[in-house]
């Protein structure tokens, strides 16, 4: 984050540590634990974490964040069964499995990834998890579904371009690198099954 969203994470963490204090809760840690980790402040988010988890332990937003952090930390079995205490809680939060599924694409995970990306599809994420997802299909080999997943993708682009007026058919549009990356990797899936049925 850049200067001013930093000063915005202190102050959130600063009023959620204050309010943590006189009346602790599963959320006023949650708050610490979110902010702390927007900071990259890793060991301080881990306890106010652990703190909200000993508070309440069925919050699936809480178990996602443990997961996000145990992720980057390297920690990939307690992310797993982090990951997975969050879903069986119900976790339907968009964005947090967006970041999640991106973070296991990252790892080469995909069978977990895509798990993640799914859901956050599923939950009214935005291109950005159906971009994510496409991108998991295809580095698993999925070629056939990347190809229909990149082309939907594509489809809003297409259809706002030719609006004269109206809001777009996506709530946060691919930027034009996003829509250069989709068109290229539609290109060499293109290409590569159009090889495969010759």
């Amino acid at each position: 984050p850049g200067p001013a969203q930093q000063a915005r994470w202190a102050r959130a963490r600063d009023a959620a540590l204050l309010a943590s204090k006189f009346e602790p809760s599963s959320t006023t840690w949650l708050t610490v634990g979110v902010a702390c980790l927007a900071l990259h402040a890793t060991s301080e988010a881990e306890e106010a974490l652990s703190e909200a988890c000993v508070l309440n332990n069925r919050n699936s937003l809480v178990w996602a964040h443990l997961c996000l952090l145990t992720l980057k930390a390297g920690r990939e079995g307690e992310a797993a069964e982090s990951l997975k205490q969050a879903l069986r809680l119900g976790l339907s939060e968009a964005s947090l499995l967006q970041r999640i599924g991106a973070e296991y694409l990252q790892l080469g995970q995909w069978s977990t990834s895509e798990d993640a990306l799914r859901r956050a599809v599923a939950a009214g994420a935005g291109a950005k998890a159906l971009l994510f997802l496409a991108d998991c299909l295809a580095d698993k080999g999925e070629t056939t579904e990347a190809i229909a997943t990149y082309e939907r993708l594509l489809v809003p682009a297409q259809e706002a371009a030719s609006e004269e007026e109206g809001p777009s058919a996506t709530p946060e549009p691919l930027t034009e690198a996003e829509e250069r990356h989709v068109r290229a990797r539609l290109a060499q899936l293109q290409a590569a099954t159009g090889r495969a049925a010759q």
